[in-house]
């Protein structure tokens, strides 16, 4: 019954950005707000505060998802309208901070471009330099540059190196290294070891390192294993190359037909 409740107080704000609803200015109704927004969806918001998700959330796939389409979106209109608050209020506090963190978080988790990345940008330029935040080692500000590496804005990357005065070192530059030699191998073993957050960030570039991968394994081999084929390629990617499987082996092309790279 307090969950509806707190549901029903929450639906009941509206965007500050509309002009139909400022209570969201006062820095007391935005914790209120926040604390029922946590206790409406606490196994969320405890899940995306670990870096570590259990076996069966790791791949982070549609059917791995703990809320309905309809809920999702719901969750992340109330951190719009929290944001929006905070932004209009010019609110800047280690509140302000942790909630805009696991705004992120949340955006990631549900792979919402349209939440996570504004999010980002204000906590990167605005609220850490308040603060005096940190920028190295700051999973904030990798996930802000696997972002950039994803889109192969290269440039923007190492001018936020120097801005922030980062390491090379930093698994954004080790990434971005890795996509500019079309390393896929690397791309994988690379995601196998990051936490989850930087794994969903690294798999918006998935698609199109996979198809270099696929056109470098056509112009190289005749055949390869099934198991290479299903670990490397993947079944999306394999069931448009035209290949065809016999047995444990997958058919490339006939011996004799020219080596091309597409």
């Amino acid at each position: 019954m307090s969950n509806q409740k707190d549901k029903r107080w929450l639906d009941s704000f509206g965007l500050i950005s509309k002009g139909n609803d400022d209570r969201l200015k006062e820095p007391k109704i935005q914790e209120i707000f926040y604390n029922r927004l946590k206790r409406h969806y606490a196994v969320l918001i405890d899940r995306v505060n670990n870096d570590t998700l259990e076996d069966s959330f790791l791949n982070l796939t549609l059917n791995d998802r703990i809320l309905s389409l309809s809920e999702q979106q719901h969750c992340l209109y109330l951190f719009r309208q929290l944001r929006e608050g905070i932004a209009a209020s010019q609110r800047i506090d280690n509140f302000t901070c942790g909630l805009y963190e696991t705004s992120v978080r949340v955006g990631i988790y549900m792979n919402h471009v349209e939440s996570y990345f504004p999010a980002l940008c204000y906590l990167l330029e605005v609220i850490y330099p308040k603060l005096s935040k940190p920028f190295v080692q700051n999973q904030m500000v990798t996930c802000y540059l696997l972002y950039l590496c994803t889109l192969r804005n290269f440039q923007g990357l190492y001018e936020m190196k120097k801005k922030w005065e980062l390491d090379t070192h930093d698994i954004s530059f080790e990434f971005s290294r890795i996509l500019i030699q079309n390393n896929y191998i690397s791309w994988w073993k690379l995601r196998q070891r990051v936490p989850w957050l930087y794994q969903r960030l690294i798999d918006l570039s998935r698609e199109q390192i996979q198809e270099r991968c696929a056109s470098i394994i056509k112009a190289s081999y005749y055949k390869i294993t099934k198991k290479y084929m299903e670990k490397y390629i993947g079944l999306v990617l394999f069931s448009k190359t035209g290949w065809t499987i016999e047995d444990s082996w997958v058919k490339i092309r006939e011996p004799g037909l020219p080596k091309k790279i597409t």
